[in-house]
């Protein structure tokens, strides 16, 4: 079944504005508001477009992954599992829309540490992005990511790394999002490397990230913070892998500044 859009439905596309607003939200941490309008905004779409409109579809995705974010994840498994189900019947497997509920799926399949099930969708959100959209597109860049991460967890750490240091290598800075994005990538590169007892060579993703998010400190999010326990915790394990390299002064001072900043 295809879906065409048709003018003379009486309904008007959203405007830049208000796809913006729903983002502005989630990047000043406002979650609840960010949920209440992006569920809003779903309702109104499903009342004036239908169930299967494009439109319909991506304010429900909206919905889902802010729902992810905000830790609500199984409301958000059903939500990318019905909206994927209806882009595949509608969009096609290949296009953006889909590959990008196949992503969010499969990293709310991870979230729930349900790893068997998450893998053939991040292995097919990598493969199609690769393929339809090109190694560089930001959505290509997370399903390297969430892969990556997906392989830590399962214990394939040098396969894990290797994706996550080319999606490190691929990922860009252009709007917040996007700073956001790249930030959480070199915290997950860091944190590898650590697992891998590679200290030395976590330092500097780990460094980038914190210098990278702290301008967003701001906006009350947690990547900055989380930036920081990453510090923490590297220079706490390279301490106790070498305790006579002076490390335990670089853990006392970046634990100060994770102090402050959970004030």
């Amino acid at each position: 079944m295809f879906f065409f859009t048709d003018d003379s439905m009486g309904s008007c596309p959203s405007s830049p504005t208000e796809e913006r607003f729903g983002d502005l939200l989630q990047e000043l941490g406002e979650l609840d508001w960010a949920v209440r309008y992006f569920r809003d905004r779903h309702v109104q779409q499903q009342k004036l477009l239908g169930d299967f409109h494009p439109e319909t579809l991506q304010s429900k995705n909206e919905l889902a992954m802010c729902l992810l974010k905000k830790g609500n994840l199984d409301t958000a498994e059903a939500m990318f599992k019905e909206v994927l189900e209806r882009r595949r019947c509608t969009l096609g497997n290949d296009h953006l829309d889909t590959l990008h509920s196949i992503n969010g799926l499969g990293a709310t399949l991870q979230a729930l540490s349900r790893f068997e099930e998450a893998v053939p969708f991040l292995i097919e959100a990598l493969e199609k992005s690769l393929e339809v959209i090109g190694s560089d597109h930001p959505i290509t860049i997370s399903a390297m990511d969430n892969l990556g991460t997906l392989l830590q967890r399962t214990g394939q750490l040098e396969e894990a790394e290797k994706l996550i240091a080319e999606a490190v290598a691929r990922s860009w800075c252009g709007s917040t999002a996007q700073q956001v994005q790249q930030g959480i990538i070199l915290i997950h590169h860091a944190r590898i490397l650590m697992v891998m007892k590679k200290y030395k060579k976590a330092q500097e993703p780990a460094l980038l990230a914190y210098s990278l998010l702290q301008a967003l400190e701001d906006t009350h999010l947690d990547p900055p913070v989380e930036s920081i326990q990453t510090l923490v915790d590297l220079y706490n394990g390279w301490n106790d892998a070498e305790p006579d390299a002076g490390h335990d002064r670089s853990e006392a001072m970046w634990a100060a500044i994770l102090d402050k900043a959970r004030v």
